[in-house]
């Protein structure tokens, strides 16, 4: 039985990540997508405990540091919420480079964690910043037709970044602070559709996290996307 575990708090501009140091089960050898779901399958109640009140709240971040399967790496880091695994987490990994910085476990340069969706390079900069390359991403299916128990239907990508997305529009919810109730009531039902990126493959997560996107009205030079590969068997 678990008794104790040690964790460092860190926040990426206000983001909170928990990683947890010590105190956690065997979860035997293997990359960090077989001990996810490990962890996942015999001690949920641990990223329970972990992230959800009375010890944590809605939106942190949890990351088990675990020592790496391969010598290029650093570290593993194994990332969850309080809904469940996560494949990748931006804020997360910035959060767990800061905290080995702090243990003196890093310098500065370049390195590497094993995260349950691929190795994610990092560098640690001299004035203390990360920056880090994530995993390919790709829209694995585009205007996919979401019905919802509140809004009709939806239409949406699905793509991968790390975790699976559902994009779609916000359907006339103004993106505003005080329509965020209004908005997660929206988003929530698709969340809860499965993806069909993950029939039949291996998939830390097997939902969609819902995002939802304002109308662009920048000059297309101004806006950013992220790219990548997808395999000849699954491109559209």
């Amino acid at each position: 039985m678990v008794e104790k575990l040690t964790v460092i708090d860190s926040h990426t501009a206000g983001e909170a990540t928990r990683v947890v140091l010590a105190g956690l089960p065997d979860l035997g050898s293997g990359d960090a997508a077989s001990r996810c779901e490990r962890f996942i399958a015999q001690h949920d109640h641990l990223r329970q405990a972990i992230v959800r009140e009375p010890r944590g709240h809605e939106a942190m971040v949890g990351a088990l540091l675990l020592d790496p399967e391969g010598s290029s790496a650093c570290a593993q880091a194994i990332f969850f919420n309080n809904a469940g695994a996560l494949g990748m987490c931006g804020h997360g990994t910035i959060g767990v480079v800061e905290t080995l910085r702090h243990l003196g476990r890093i310098e500065e340069g370049e390195n590497l964690i094993e995260t349950p969706a691929g190795d994610v390079p990092f560098t640690l900069h001299a004035d203390g910043e990360v920056s880090f390359r994530n995993v390919p991403s790709y829209r694995y299916r585009g205007a996919v037709e979401v019905e919802t128990r509140n809004h009709g239907t939806v239409t949406g990508d699905i793509a991968f970044g790390g975790n699976w997305f559902f994009l779609c529009p916000a359907g006339g919810i103004p993106i505003e602070g005080g329509r965020i109730p209004e908005l997660l009531e929206a988003a929530t039902p698709s969340s809860r559709q499965r993806s069909p990126a993950t029939a039949g493959r291996r998939s830390i997560t097997s939902s969609c996290m819902p995002r939802v996107i304002p109308p662009i009205s920048a000059p297309s030079s101004s806006v950013q996307a992220c790219s990548g590969t997808v395999p000849p068997a699954e491109r559209e």
